[in-house]
């Protein structure tokens, strides 16, 4: 009989747990240690320790982002801080440490213990699947928000990437009167097919008036200037920290901010788990290693 392979999972949130399930339901021998407690991954084993978890795995599954600094571990269910560096010491001289948004400081400390570096999160299938989950998370947040039906509402979007596609297309699905700012001509094309409004980024008086406004830019495009423009419509800003909106114009301007991060873990992480296991096995598959 094969020996099965083993897989270590650390840190994360619940897509971590929903991820090592999947894992184990595709044959792989799973270990977790330091990811939120929860009955997501009921059946897999968890390590008493980083060491116990990490001895004997061809890989190492981390979180994303993978670490807050790139120097600590997303640990949020251990009791212990777990240095990246500590990690790789475990591994060497050689594994495999997969996780979300690895930066090149860290790939360049793991390459020093002899560790090789995948970034599951730069795969395009993940991405983009994990686009549906942020969209849905995003729409939620406005139904709680609005006293009014998405049905008739007036959205503003800014920008027009995999994210804002994906929102728009949701939006205008349900009825909602979007307006689409963006930079790209080709993006707001694509927002013009499903059937959005369409400007340029330098146009954001278009979302004047808007119930509900999202932010998808990954940069500080919205200061004081830009926020008066739109108006005091609820802004929810779902670009990546440090988020799209210059806060401290916002609280001077009276803005409702809601930064919305890391929707897919929150709204449906069993959905996001299974995305990143099968972003995992396809890397995994690439290096040879399967169940």
């Amino acid at each position: 009989m094969k020996e099965k392979i083993k897989i270590a999972v650390a840190g994360g949130d619940s897509r971590q747990l929903a991820a090592a399930k999947e894992l184990q339901t595709k044959g792989f021998e799973v270990s977790l240690f330091g990811a939120e407690e929860g009955g997501i991954a009921a059946g897999v084993p968890r390590a008493a320790s980083l060491a116990e978890c990490v001895t004997g795995a061809c890989a190492v599954v981390l979180g994303v982002p993978f670490s807050a600094d790139g120097k600590w571990i997303n640990m949020r269910g251990a009791d212990c801080a777990v240095s990246l560096s500590a990690l790789c010491e475990l591994m060497a001289p050689k594994g495999l440490l997969l996780g979300g948004l690895i930066t090149e400081e860290a790939k360049r400390t793991a390459g020093r213990y002899g560790v090789k570096t995948l970034d599951y999160f730069a795969l395009e299938e993940v991405v983009v699947l994990n686009t549906v989950p942020t969209a849905e998370g995003a729409i939620a947040i406005a139904m709680s928000l609005l006293p009014v039906t998405i049905d008739g509402a007036k959205a503003g979007v800014i920008g027009s990437g995999r994210v804002a596609r994906a929102l728009v297309s949701r939006l205008c699905a349900l009825g909602a009167d979007v307006t689409v700012a963006a930079r790209s001509a080709g993006g707001r094309a694509w927002c013009a097919v499903d059937g959005a409004a369409a400007v340029d980024v330098g146009e954001l008086s278009a979302l004047a008036g808007s119930d509900v406004i999202f932010n998808t830019v990954p940069a500080k495009i919205l200061g004081e200037k830009e926020l008066a423009v739109i108006g005091s419509a609820p802004l929810i800003d779902l670009a990546s920290s440090p988020g799209g909106v210059d806060a401290e114009a916002a609280r001077a301007l009276g803005c409702r901010v809601i930064q919305a991060l890391s929707l897919p873990g929150k709204v449906a992480p069993v959905t996001a788990g299974r995305i990143i296991a099968n972003g995992v096995t396809s890397l995994l598959r690439g290096e040879g290693i399967t169940p």
